[in-house]
């Protein structure tokens, strides 16, 4: 047994000295120093050298869960009326460290028989004046970690007004910086800018998770002639504030976009707001103007108290807004959270947090709504959700979303004028 526990440590050993080859070969100086080099690399987690000398590592998420939805309208406006169990994804996050402050990242993700590269970005850290430079693929930045510092979607619901404006990538460059203030209770504050190709307004996604009535949102650009000129130009700033004494930290961030409507959205929105992108006439009764800006803006404000009662409390209140020309939409979301460490009692053991939330949210379109167009719709939703941390990275999601979507209809049973749309959502999501 004892030959047998040397044979093993031998193998660990000869494993770290051949990942940690690369960067002895380049390490110079005495004896001590690539030993020293060797215990620095040897106590480093989370990945490996690459042939070239570059640190590795390999994350990812798998997403498994059952999922239910039923609603008062009509049969297409439910994806799957059967409870039934799906990969919702498997997602493969590479990272490649190639100094301290150089870094390349992206997303392999996996989902409904497909695989794509979902981001890919090469961040420059610590340039001049404290900024980061950012290059790639990837989503506008108003949920950023560097950036927005307190919010997170936390439940696997994600708020219309995301779906509508920020969750799809673009190819594009980002500036921006966090600095301290020195000013009491104002911790710091942050800018970014950005320049990319833009994404295009269409109707490829859905209220809720089932995805059945449609939403208009902002869709990447794979389909779209990508030498038709269109750019976006973005802008954004954040401030964190805090109060030691009360467990409290604070922020406000703000951002907008600037762009311009290309010629298939010309097209989309003219069945909205009766611009004829050919002939630059207007169905009676709508605007009459040939305004083809594009803009989108948002305010954000999160609020976290820890050690509030038994847990920690995250209040967040997002208004966004958006405009297609002469097509303009708006949302309001109300989030609340309330972290419990699980410390004795029934379920110590099992589980390590239970985080019940609270979502409230809104999205209003500002024309004549049509029953048959979904993307039309004014929409209400109301989220309960219950996330059970088992392990770090392991949560167990239990989640009911209810809409409520006003469609326009004659208020017949044929075309009823509102239409109720309930979901329940059981998910096992695993981060490694």
């Amino acid at each position: 047994m004892a030959n047998r526990r040397r044979g093993i440590g031998g193998a660990a050993a000869a494993a770290c000295l051949a990942l940690a080859a690369p960067a002895l070969r380049g390490a110079e100086g005495t004896l001590e120093d690539r030993v020293s080099t060797l215990e620095e690399l040897m106590a480093k987690q989370g990945g490996f050298r690459s042939l070239k000398g570059d640190w590795f590592a390999l994350g990812g998420e798998l997403e498994y869960e059952w999922r239910d939805a039923e609603s008062d309208g009509q049969a297409e406006q439910v994806e799957n009326s059967h409870g039934h169990f799906d990969i919702d994804k498997v997602v493969l996050v590479p990272l490649v460290t190639v100094t301290d402050d150089i870094s390349m990242t992206g997303e392999l993700t996996y989902a409904e028989s497909s695989t794509i590269v979902d981001e890919w970005a090469f961040d420059w850290k610590n340039l001049p004046a404290g900024m980061v430079w950012r290059l790639g693929y990837f989503e506008r930045f108003t949920k950023e970690k560097d950036f927005s510092t307190l919010y997170s979607y936390e439940t696997e619901q994600i708020p219309m007004i995301h779906k509508a404006w920020t969750e799809d990538d673009m190819q594009q460059m980002q500036l921006g910086g966090r600095h301290g203030t020195g000013v009491p209770h104002l911790d710091s504050v942050a800018w970014i800018a950005s320049y990319g190709s833009g994404l295009n307004t269409n109707t490829d996604t859905g209220v809720g998770e089932d995805g059945g009535i449609e939403l208009m949102h902002d869709d990447d650009r794979s389909s779209v002639d990508v030498n038709e000129h269109k750019r976006e130009i973005g802008l954004g700033l954040n401030a964190v504030f805090s109060a030691e004494a009360a467990n409290y930290t604070g922020e406000v961030t703000g951002w907008t976009f600037d762009s311009n409507l290309d010629l298939g959205e010309k097209t989309y929105v003219s069945g909205r707001t009766g611009y004829s992108a050919l002939d630059r006439t207007f169905v009676s009764g709508f605007p009459t103007t040939t305004d083809d800006t594009q803009t989108r803006t948002g305010f954000r404000t999160s609020h976290r108290f820890k050690k509030l009662g038994r847990g920690d409390l995250l209040f967040t209140y997002e208004r966004a807004s958006a405009e297609d020309g002469e097509l303009e939409r708006d949302g309001d979301l109300v989030q609340v959270s309330y972290g419990i460490p699980v410390e004795g009692g029934l379920w110590n053991g099992y589980f390590t947090r239970i985080t019940p939330v609270v979502k409230v949210e809104s999205y209003d379109v500002d024309i004549p709504r049509a029953f048959g167009d979904d993307d039309t719709w004014d929409h209400d939703q109301g989220v309960l959700a219950a996330l059970l941390s088992i392990t770090n990275g392991t949560t167990l999601k239990i989640e009911h979303y209810a809409i409520e979507s006003k469609t326009g209809g004659a208020g017949t049973a044929a075309q009823p004028g509102e239409i109720d749309h309930d979901e329940v959502l059981v998910q096992l999501e695993v981060k490694f």
